[in-house]
């Protein structure tokens, strides 16, 4: 706290004389401490400075002064509070607006923050908080940072990162040489599958290279072999999975696909089974490993930051229209729109998903598999289900011309329609539409929001590594704010925490864009991706790359990990 008046002496001159009372070493030395700041004021040098030249601790005075104002003062944190109040603010967002949550009594949530009279700051808590009384105490940036750190430890190590797991994994590798060394090879394929769920691996690639059968497991959307096995006994792993998965064991000449449910570990696993034949008599195997109760977990954790998390809440809350999750395969465009899903489903609210395929069984909900076998396709669901008097709409995929427009006219009737499409920008969403052949003034009415998200790898917190980044290291990545002292690079060993990778677990980053009048016009009159770009950021959205690299300047992720995912600027 800097002193800029003469009434913010007489508070240090105040707090000096309660500092006195609780710290009885500082009393004989109380007229010696007032001069100091008095002659300090008069010669235009800052009083608090003085002071800590004469020995006063910063956190002791910082304490006194506070607590003359009334508010109680923190100088640590708790190390855990309850995961619902951090959830609405994830631990990385507390450093940089410096507030976190100590905890909640009933309806009252206590908050520390640094500065109790930032008001913007203060309104946005209870925004967040809207249906809490908030109670307002103050601490100091270390305890804010110790705070947050404990708490993103916590929720970055879930079940599939401990060193429990480490431990069933080196388990699961003696078993795998053990069954090898017996000749028992179709049992593999299932401590294959076990062990790529004990990891967190989303999918499992048993690829065939003539004298050897390679097998890769995709951890946080990056592929990496876990193994190599003669290439004999490749079909016989596949055979075994293709029996799980009800597929014909003996047709090795055309794809195929299937679905099973396996239990691992005590954990229910759906298991997608995908069999490709290749030019040289083999086949090759992909398993979609998809745990429900670890997806329905992670809704929330994935996290969106506080203002790309305002701006979408905002476009949520209209009252019908359409609203689009957009981003390449693999951006977590299905999770954000469960996510959003969960929020509005209630009781009073009739939900039904059109999907290709229903992955995740989501309770209170009808979920419609689309058959295109059967002629059942996403166009003629959707005029289906709009005769059983729905609230609200998923559709898995805006693919087609018939798709699109149904899915705008619901909207304009009434619905609140949600929907996947795939587009590199917000701003490109409206343009695809009308390119699928969509009206552009019905696109303009009928559309309320669009997120845009891509999935950024977060750094190993127990590895991670410090570096202090080159100017010119900056500027090729876009860099929006003032130069820091140090950013963070991935260990390039790892640690066994993050299975030596050096990231451990994903997070998303996203930009939003809010149609207002201004916009709908734009989007009638076919404006350019440029043009309505400027728009909607005069209208709030903030660009994906700045939401990224603000990860970067929190250390939750690497300026490399962000030009991997989003390219140069």
């Amino acid at each position: 706290m800097s002193i800029s008046s003469p009434t913010e002496l007489r508070q240090l001159q105040a707090a000096l004389t309660m500092l006195a009372e609780v710290r009885p070493d500082l009393e004989p030395r109380f007229d010696e401490l007032v001069e100091a700041v008095e002659e300090a004021w008069n010669l235009g040098v800052r009083p608090m400075r003085a002071l800590v030249e004469l020995g006063v601790e910063i956190t002791d005075l910082e304490r006194a002064i506070w607590v003359t104002e009334g508010f109680e003062y923190l100088p640590q944190l708790p190390d855990l509070v309850a995961p619902e109040l951090v959830e609405r603010m994830a631990p990385h967002e507390g450093m940089d607006l410096g507030a976190f949550p100590v905890g909640r009594h009933e309806d009252t949530v206590v908050m520390a923050v640094l500065n109790p009279h930032n008001r913007q700051l203060v309104n946005d808590l209870q925004t967040r908080f809207k249906e809490f009384h908030l109670e307002i105490v103050v601490t100091n940036r270390q305890a804010i940072e110790d705070a947050a750190n404990s708490h993103e430890d916590i929720s970055l190590n879930d079940e599939l990162a401990d060193e429990e797991s480490s431990e069933r994994v080196t388990q699961l590798q003696s078993l795998e040489t053990e069954l090898l060394s017996q000749g028992r090879i179709a049992e593999l394929a299932d401590l294959l599958i076990e062990r790529a769920i004990v990891i967190g691996a989303s999918d499992v690639h048993i690829e065939p290279e003539g004298d050897y059968c390679e097998v890769r497991f995709r951890l946080d959307g990056i592929l990496s072999s876990v193994g190599r096995y003669p290439g004999g006994y490749s079909q016989t792993i596949i055979n075994r999975i293709k029996i799980m998965g009800q597929l014909d064991v003996g047709d090795r000449r055309t794809p195929q696909d299937g679905r099973a449910t396996a239990v691992f570990g005590g954990r229910t696993v759906d298991l997608r089974v995908v069999t490709i034949p290749s030019a040289w008599g083999t086949e090759s195997c992909v398993i979609r490993l998809l745990d429900q109760a670890r997806v329905r977990g992670r809704l929330a954790a994935l996290g969106l930051s506080r203002h790309v998390g305002t701006q979408f809440d905002r476009a949520l809350s209209l009252q019908g229209g359409v609203v689009l999750a957009t981003g390449p395969t693999g951006s977590g465009k299905t999770t954000t729109l469960y996510s959003a899903l969960q929020t509005m489903t209630t009781g009073a609210v009739k939900t039904i998903t059109v999907e290709d395929p229903v992955e995740y069984r989501i309770p209170g909900m009808l979920q419609v598999q689309v058959n295109r076998a059967a002629n059942f396709d996403f166009a003629t669901a959707l005029r289906s289900i709009l005769r059983a008097d729905p609230d609200v709409i998923l559709v898995g995929e805006i693919r087609d011309t018939e798709t699109a427009e149904v899915a705008m006219a619901a909207a304009l009737t009434g619905q609140m329609v949600l929907a996947s499409l795939h587009t590199a920008s917000a701003v490109s969403a409206p343009i695809r539409l009308t390119d699928l052949g969509a009206e552009r003034f019905v696109v303009a009415a009928a559309l309320r929001g669009v997120i845009n998200q891509r999935l950024l790898r977060r750094l190993c917190r127990r590895c991670r590594v410090p570096f202090a980044p080159r100017r010119s290291q900056l500027d090729e990545a876009g860099w929006p704010f003032a130069r820091p002292d140090r950013l963070w690079l991935p260990h390039p060993e790892g640690c066994e925490a993050c299975f030596h990778t050096g990231y451990r677990g994903r997070q998303v980053i996203a930009e939003v864009m809010n149609l207002n009048e201004e916009l709908r016009t734009a989007v009638a009159e076919r404006a350019e991706p440029a043009e309505l770009e400027l728009l909607a950021i005069g209208n709030g959205m903030i660009p994906i790359r700045h939401d990224a690299l603000q990860l970067a300047r929190q250390g939750a992720t690497s300026l490399e990990e962000i030009h991997r995912v989003l390219g140069a600027p």
